[in-house]
């Protein structure tokens, strides 16, 4: 038992101790976005404005921005390099109208015309020189146009026929925390880690389209071929948007605690969502969570099915899209990951590329705690007559599959770093292995003791 607690204990203090430290500073970045799209072309085209404010104690000389849609620009990025090691070749033959890039980019720091540097390994990477030192304490304001060649959604995002994922498509700071720059390619296999800030964003697309966002939608406007829509969320790290003709909407309220909250579901007619409660599959993942974890702190929460069939999701703050499903266990399932990302990658934001098993796993945990759980009111279970084959049937592949692995000596530690894992164990590890602990660490100091250290670990 204490070698079960000890780690836990020491990275409740860390955090803890990190959070309250008098020292501890986090950068803000604002963004004001205007982008249209072109959905024949499958471009964007738009302009960013951020106000970055320098709330280290360090002087900056310059900020590395991230300009991802270029990992879908050849065969010579990060993210091509990792979907050839884990098998596969998709991208790397795909013809050149399914690749993606941005450019006509013309950065200005406060108004000044400025030097870029491109990173010397990743072409998704380049390095603002700023045209004074940013001292401690002051903000700057860093804009420029950018024209946008959306991908085929091969990781995340991108468009399926006429509909499209807009995910990781603006140009975006890296982060810098205690330890330094954080700035890393975009890859399939490994997460993301975003300075914290608002999102002021205008979206022109085609007025047949029906649209899913990121926060509170502020006003709308429709011309004769044209609808503008306006979003608005604070204290969020990341946007994503989603457009497609033939979304069905549902919409209800949800009462928590302190507040009342919308809750709103985009999903298709030849899906298992039109044979399940959507919304109240929604609800229960947000109910669940805000009485394990902590409260839900947002006014909105979204869920928007994709074109593609599959079993997984993709998670934004406020927003998640999952795959389109005919099983319906399965949808239940997605939901409540996906819903359940709002906490350790939406709030907390911890560095899932550095620290996967901290979004990831401890997700895995709540996900296993949901299905046993009042909560649960669809998935079905073992035949409880057929008491001789429950010691015999595994209760779960993925438990047996993460034992197997590790008694055979090929698992990785829970800490490695997304890219360092195996494909295999970046499931079984990250994901698994980390959930399994997590509820050891339940079993030996009670549901109650570990609830209220989640909620103290959620609130600092």
């Amino acid at each position: 038992m204490k070698k079960t607690i000890l780690p836990f204990f020491i990275l409740l203090v860390y955090h803890f101790n990190f959070a309250q430290s008098s020292n501890y500073w986090q950068q803000k970045v604002d963004y004001t976005i205007s982008v249209k799209l072109n959905d024949m072309e499958k471009t964007l085209d738009g302009f960013v404005s951020f106000s970055y404010q320098n709330n280290s104690p360090d002087t900056l000389h310059f900020i590395w921005i991230h300009l991802w849609p270029n990992a879908y620009k050849n065969d010579k990025t990060a993210f091509s390099e990792q979907m050839l090691q884990i098998g596969r070749t998709d991208f790397y033959f795909s013809d050149d109208d399914k690749k993606g890039y941005i450019n006509q980019l013309d950065f200005k720091v406060d108004q000044h015309t400025i030097v870029t540097v491109d990173h010397p390994l990743h072409q998704d990477i380049i390095k603002l020189i700023l045209p004074k030192p940013l001292l401690p304490g002051n903000k700057t304001i860093i804009e420029t146009p950018f024209h946008e060649k959306l991908p085929f959604n091969f990781s995340r995002g991108g468009f399926r026929d006429s509909s499209f994922q807009i995910t990781q498509w603006y140009p975006k700071p890296a982060v810098y925390d205690q330890y330094g720059w954080h700035e890393m390619p975009y890859i399939d296999q490994g997460e993301f880690y975003s300075e914290f800030g608002s999102f002021d964003v205008k979206i022109v697309l085609n007025k047949d389209f029906k649209i899913a966002a990121t926060g509170i939608l502020i006003d709308s406007t429709t011309d004769q071929h044209f609808r503008t829509m306006h979003y608005y969320q604070d204290s969020i790290h990341d946007f994503a948007w989603f457009a497609d003709k033939n979304y069905t909407i549902d919409h209800d309220t949800l009462q928590l605690k302190s507040k009342i909250i919308d809750v709103y579901a985009y999903h298709y007619k030849d899906s298992a969502s039109k044979e399940m409660p959507f919304i109240d599959l929604i609800k229960s993942a947000i109910i669940s969570k805000s009485e394990w974890i902590g409260e839900y702190p947002y006014k909105i929460v979204t869920v928007v099915e994709s074109s593609i069939n599959g079993s997984s999701g993709m998670e934004y703050p406020t927003i998640t899209l999952i795959d389109k499903t005919r099983d319906k266990e399965n949808l239940q399932l997605i939901i409540n990951h996906e819903v359940g990302h709002n906490w350790f990658y939406g709030i907390l934001g911890s560095n899932e590329r550095s620290h996967p098993w901290m979004d990831e796993g401890l997700n895995t945990y709540y996900d296993k705690k949901y299905e046993n759980s009042s909560f649960n009111k669809y998935l079905s279970h073992q035949n409880d007559n057929l008491e001789f084959l429950k010691n015999k049937i595994p209760s779960s592949i993925s438990d047996l599959a993460t034992e197997t692995i590790c008694k055979i000596k090929k698992d990785q530690p829970i800490t490695t770093s997304a890219e360092a894992f195996s494909t295999v164990n970046y499931d079984l590890i990250a994901y698994n292995k980390t959930g399994l602990w997590m509820q050891e660490l339940e079993n030996n100091l009670g549901a109650t003791t570990l609830d209220s250290l989640m909620h103290l670990y959620f609130e600092k």
